[in-house]
């Protein structure tokens, strides 16, 4: 047996990751919306109009201009709730492939996406779909009935005759996990899987988790939820895990003479570029509020000391995600990371390492674990270091969870 990931079905987080380091293009459609979900930052762009259409089409065409034929190009359309503007997907996406393959003299490798709520699907969209195979669709469900409702405005009846017409596509569907549906949010991604669909699931990044006591509340529902989800997935080891399983491929702990600056899973001016509904080029769809012009002079990104000091000086720094535009949003400061996600993530991490021990424990059990080959021994190995690195690390954290 040998394997790359041998220790587990990570294979949600493998596609997610995989498709961040293809060359990306967001095009945002328009900021309006048919609902209300309690956790939007784009609520206050509402009033914009859409896409000028003559400007995004040359701003597209430069773009693709520029990217390797022999790389994959993806061009995803978002909103706001991109299908009110039906029509302007449709357009963009048959300009975009025949230019692709005008100038690039092939169309295997560009591929687009639609980033939607779900709400509007209709038997129209869903014929072009079908007639446009490298167009796939990827929506937000919340978790149950309840859980989507009480994020969503109410919106799962309209979701759910569509569920198994997005199956197709294999993407996993988005959970955003708020204060509201924490407490929860295990049986949540259970039902996604029950749906037959896999689950990229994230706790809501912004500063809405309280101080003090209602903080710690959270985390303690989020601690017992991740429990459930290390028992769940221990027992059901072929169903895909969710994103708030982490792999532990970063060897912890590092050198202390490391430094590192780069941003995790996050790729502004690495990989991608957005198109706004000015036709402008900007560095992410999150940064449009803060340019001018397609300028973004004040959104200075070289970073040369990392902020606050105490993230630096994190030994789980390497693992841990920021959103360079949420922090210039909150701190007009783009390279200081905002840390409300702090503790929330190291109970990922807790939880993605005591999957791991269970992972080995299964294997060796089985006798798997002596049929891999050397390279997935050693790579096992490097894993199992990292993982009791962090479960000692985050410990104190989670007997202080428990004490309160």
């Amino acid at each position: 047996m040998s394997s790359p990931n041998p220790a587990g079905n990570r294979s949600t987080w493998i596609k997610s990751v995989k498709a961040e380091t293809r060359f990306l293009v967001h095009i945002i459609i328009t900021y309006r919306c048919n609902l209300d979900c309690i956790y939007c930052y784009q609520s206050d762009r509402r009033q914009h109009d859409d896409l000028d259409y003559d400007k995004a089409k040359k701003a597209l065409f430069e773009v693709l201009d520029e990217i390797n034929p022999e790389n994959e190009g993806i061009i995803r359309f978002f909103g706001g709730e991109p299908l009110l503007r039906f029509d302007l997907i449709s357009q963009l996406t048959a300009d975009a492939r025949s230019y692709w393959r005008k100038t690039k003299k092939t169309s295997s490798n560009l591929f687009f996406g639609i980033s939607t709520n779900g709400t509007l699907m209709n038997d129209e969209i869903k014929t072009w779909l079908l007639e446009n195979p490298d167009v796939s669709v990827t929506i937000s469900l919340d978790g149950t009935p309840h859980m989507h409702n009480t994020n969503r405005s109410g919106s799962f009846e309209f979701v759910k005759p569509h569920l198994d017409f997005i199956k197709r596509y294999g993407v996993p569907v988005k959970m955003t996990i708020s204060p509201y549906t924490i407490d929860g949010c295990a049986e949540g991604i259970q039902f996604i899987n029950e749906q037959g669909l896999e689950c990229q699931a994230n706790i809501v990044f912004e500063d809405v988790w309280g101080d003090n006591g209602s903080h710690l509340g959270y985390l303690k529902a989020f601690s017992n939820e991740l429990a459930k989800l290390v028992t769940y997935y221990a027992d059901n080891p072929e169903i895909p895990r969710s994103t708030l399983f982490i792999p532990l491929t970063a060897h912890l702990p590092r050198p202390v003479s490391r430094k590192f600056l780069e941003s995790f899973l996050c790729g502004i001016t690495k990989n991608m570029i957005t198109i706004g509904l000015d036709g402008n080029k900007y560095t992410c769809e999150r940064t449009v509020p803060f340019h001018k012009n397609g300028s973004f002079k004040n959104f200075d990104l070289n970073r040369k000391q990392l902020k606050p000091e105490e993230c630096e000086e994190c030994p789980l720094l390497p693992l841990c995600p920021e959103c360079r535009a949420y922090n210039f949003e909150y701190y007009q400061d783009a390279n200081r990371k905002t840390t409300f996600h702090c503790e929330f993530l190291q109970l990922q991490l807790r939880a993605s390492s005591l999957l791991f021990f269970k992972d080995i424990l299964r294997l060796r059990a089985s006798g798997e674990l002596e049929k891999l080959d050397e390279e997935s021994k050693i790579a096992l190995m490097k894993e199992l270091e990292t993982a009791t690195f962090i479960e000692k690390y985050t410990r104190s954290l989670y007997e202080r969870i428990v004490r309160n």
